[in-house]
């Protein structure tokens, strides 16, 4: 799986940067990012082929691997139209911490302005028939997102996954007739 944004070249996510500033819809952006985004590829040919022994290599690969745009600000949220008219987006991501950090609202997801704007890409996603794919805290809001049609879930990440376990641990410890109190 390839997480735009967070893979490639410091350089060349620099200047995909310096284009996005200068000219948020120019289509060389979207040439950029999407030639970042499969480089890597050219990189594993040798040995990923076999040193050239499986020339179907690179194209196996590139219907192997999954494109997921993840969505984290305002800004995204904004594109999301146009970015999504990208050929070959298997799924758009929402990543409802970081966006709602980024609209001033820290860990308010339910936000009315967060909101707002996780609806924006739904639509945008729903329109084009792009999978939705977000993170949720827990299984009831992963069920919530699921009835809206999101296809990608991921159920906690790591850490508040092992946090909430380790509160639950703490807590039947705690309630042990054997332990001391105070």
């Amino acid at each position: 799986m390839i997480v735009v944004g967070l893979t490639g070249s410091a350089a060349a996510l620099a200047v995909a940067r310096e284009n996005l500033a200068a000219n948020p819809l120019d289509p060389g952006r979207i040439e950029l990012v999407q030639a970042d985004v499969f480089a890597h590829l050219r990189s594993l040919r040798d040995r990923g082929a076999r040193f050239g022994q499986d020339p179907d290599y690179v194209k196996q690969a590139n219907n192997e691997i999954m494109l997921l745009l993840q969505f984290e600000t305002k800004a995204a949220i904004d594109l999301a139209d146009e970015i999504l008219e990208v050929p070959g987006i298997d799924v758009a991501f929402l990543g409802p911490n970081d966006l709602s950090a980024d609209m001033g609202h820290v860990g308010n997801w339910d936000h009315p302005d967060v909101q707002k704007a996780i609806k924006k890409l739904e639509d945008a996603a729903n329109k084009r028939k792009i999978p939705l794919g977000t993170i949720s805290r827990n299984w009831e809001a992963a069920k919530a997102c699921i009835e809206r049609g999101y296809r990608f879930q991921s159920l906690l990440g790591d850490i508040p996954f092992l946090m909430q376990a380790a509160k639950a641990a703490v807590t039947s410890f705690r309630q042990h007739p054997h332990v001391a109190k105070g």
